[in-house]
Protein backbone atom coordinates (compact mmCIF):
# COMPACT_ATOMS: atom_id res chain seq x y z
CA UNK A 1 0.00 0.00 0.00
CA UNK A 2 1.37 2.95 -0.94
CA UNK A 3 1.92 5.57 1.80
CA UNK A 4 0.32 8.68 0.72
CA UNK A 5 -3.06 5.87 0.27
CA UNK A 6 -2.38 5.29 4.19
CA UNK A 7 -1.78 9.13 5.29
CA UNK A 8 -5.18 10.01 3.20
CA UNK A 9 -7.20 6.40 5.27
CA UNK A 10 -5.75 7.57 8.68
CA UNK A 11 -6.58 11.31 8.31
CA UNK A 12 -10.24 9.85 6.93
CA UNK A 13 -10.61 7.59 10.03
CA UNK A 14 -9.56 10.47 12.36
CA UNK A 15 -11.86 13.41 10.28
CA UNK A 16 -14.57 10.15 11.15
CA UNK A 17 -14.16 9.48 14.81
CA UNK A 18 -14.54 13.29 15.71
CA UNK A 19 -17.70 13.33 13.26
CA UNK A 20 -19.01 10.20 15.18
CA UNK A 21 -18.31 12.21 18.41
CA UNK A 22 -20.35 15.22 17.82
CA UNK A 23 -22.85 13.55 15.93
CA UNK A 24 -23.57 11.65 19.26
CA UNK A 25 -23.52 14.71 21.21
CA UNK A 26 -26.01 16.11 19.08
CA UNK A 27 -28.25 13.47 19.22
CA UNK A 28 -27.52 13.18 22.61
CA UNK A 29 -28.59 16.74 23.20
CA UNK A 30 -31.81 16.06 21.15
CA UNK A 31 -32.78 12.93 23.03
CA UNK A 32 -32.22 15.41 26.37
CA UNK A 33 -34.74 17.64 24.36
CA UNK A 34 -37.49 14.94 24.15
CA UNK A 35 -36.89 13.64 27.60
CA UNK A 36 -37.63 17.37 28.99
CA UNK A 37 -40.65 17.65 26.76
CA UNK A 38 -41.80 14.24 27.33
CA UNK A 39 -40.83 14.20 31.14
CA UNK A 40 -40.91 10.68 30.79
CA UNK A 41 -37.43 8.33 30.64
CA UNK A 42 -38.42 6.46 27.24
CA UNK A 43 -40.06 9.69 25.08
CA UNK A 44 -42.69 8.40 22.55
CA UNK A 45 -42.88 9.16 19.07
CA UNK A 46 -44.20 12.36 19.05
CA UNK A 47 -42.17 14.21 21.29
CA UNK A 48 -39.22 12.03 19.79
CA UNK A 49 -40.19 13.46 16.32
CA UNK A 50 -40.60 16.97 17.78
CA UNK A 51 -37.06 17.02 19.43
CA UNK A 52 -35.34 15.96 15.90
CA UNK A 53 -37.14 18.64 14.05
CA UNK A 54 -36.38 21.19 16.48
CA UNK A 55 -33.01 19.50 16.42
CA UNK A 56 -33.08 20.37 12.64
CA UNK A 57 -34.20 24.20 13.24
CA UNK A 58 -33.46 25.32 16.45
CA UNK A 59 -30.44 28.61 16.78
CA UNK A 60 -29.59 26.33 19.62
CA UNK A 61 -27.81 23.65 17.85
CA UNK A 62 -26.55 25.69 14.93
CA UNK A 63 -23.22 25.83 16.64
CA UNK A 64 -23.29 21.02 15.89
CA UNK A 65 -25.17 21.63 12.89
CA UNK A 66 -22.40 23.91 11.70
CA UNK A 67 -19.30 21.56 13.31
CA UNK A 68 -20.85 18.33 11.53
CA UNK A 69 -21.26 20.13 8.49
CA UNK A 70 -18.10 21.30 7.97
CA UNK A 71 -16.24 17.93 9.05
CA UNK A 72 -18.94 16.31 6.62
CA UNK A 73 -17.09 18.57 3.72
CA UNK A 74 -13.09 17.39 4.03
CA UNK A 75 -14.28 13.62 4.76
CA UNK A 76 -16.35 13.86 1.71
CA UNK A 77 -13.21 15.49 -0.56
CA UNK A 78 -11.25 12.61 1.04
CA UNK A 79 -13.12 9.78 0.06
CA UNK A 80 -13.76 11.18 -3.26
CA UNK A 81 -10.05 11.45 -3.56
CA UNK A 82 -8.87 7.54 -2.42
CA UNK A 83 -9.96 6.28 -5.84
CA UNK A 84 -7.63 8.32 -7.73
CA UNK A 85 -4.68 7.60 -5.63
CA UNK A 86 -5.06 4.21 -5.93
Amino acid sequence: MPLHLLLVLCAQAILFLIWIIWAFRWFFDIRADAVARSGQTVPGPSATLQAFRHGFTAPRYASQRWRLGLLTLPLLALSLLVPFII
